[in-house]
């Protein structure tokens, strides 16, 4: 395996000369292959491949180390602005593209992944007297990324996705004639709309900015530990370093 990661890390280097970002991109990916094989190959899994004969170097990827690159440097959250002008524009779209504008709500105001988004269930959300408790949970077709969690909508949000009814007859909250029309509002439609409107793609994402937007005003609002529990993370590093962002001055230093 390294040597392996040696040559195409010589490969990059000739390919990339005098482009750093460039370079250091090349490496991030270089890694994400290593994690891929990797989680094929790894220490658990080769316990219960014992009885294969596999070619010697295999088991050699378990305990293979990433080449060293730096971290992307992420963009900046949808300043607040643009967002407002999203939620108001996306308003005129209810009517007329409902599916568009339900997934819209639910990655904004609730902060859903897409995958989630295109999963929900009326059955999901429950009443409480600050808003409509919205837990993910398992379905039959579909499992929640980490663990089960919920996320508290505003009460008027709530009321707009449960006024919708959906084409195919299901309780799904993104309404849509079939399950690919649906799980097509939550990627492609969304994501094409917001990029008429203006919003960039970060990471090679582009709806997935709106979920990224909720956690950093539930850190705003309500603290980093809270903005953790509503993404469903596993850790506050994920959430600090993926979604809020790193810590900044707000204030000049006082000397003396």
């Amino acid at each position: 395996v390294k040597v392996v990661q040696s040559r195409r890390l010589e490969e990059l280097q000739r390919e990339f000369a005098g482009d750093l970002a460039g370079l250091e991109q090349a490496k991030r990916g270089l890694n994400r292959w290593l994690a891929r094989i990797q989680s094929v190959f790894s220490r658990e899994a080769l316990d219960d491949m014992e009885r294969l004969h596999l070619p010697p170097g295999v088991r050699e990827f378990a305990s293979a180390l990433p080449v060293p690159a730096r971290k992307p440097e992420l963009c900046e959250q949808l300043p607040d602005e643009l967002v407002a002008r999203l939620a108001t524009a996306m308003e005129r779209e209810r009517e007329a593209r409902p599916g568009v504008w339900a997934a819209f709500t639910l990655m904004l105001y609730g902060g859903l992944r897409n995958c989630e988004a295109v999963a929900a269930r009326r059955s999901w959300l429950t009443r409480e007297v600050a808003g409509w408790r919205l837990k993910v949970a398992p379905t039959e077709e579909f499992l929640p990324k980490r663990s089960s969690g919920s996320t508290l909508l505003p009460l008027v949000v709530g009321d707009q996705l449960l006024e919708l009814t959906s084409p195919d007859g299901s309780d799904h909250l993104v309404p849509a004639a079939t399950d690919y029309a649906r799980r097509e509002h939550c990627y492609r439609d969304l994501s094409e709309w917001l990029r008429a409107q203006g919003v960039q793609t970060e990471l090679g994402k582009v709806s997935y900015r709106l979920r990224k937007y909720f956690v950093s005003m539930v850190s705003r609002q309500q603290g980093l530990v809270m903005a953790m529990v509503a993404a469903r993370h596993g850790d506050m590093a994920t959430t600090q370093a993926n979604y809020v962002g790193a810590p900044r001055m707000e204030q000049p230093v006082k000397i003396g």
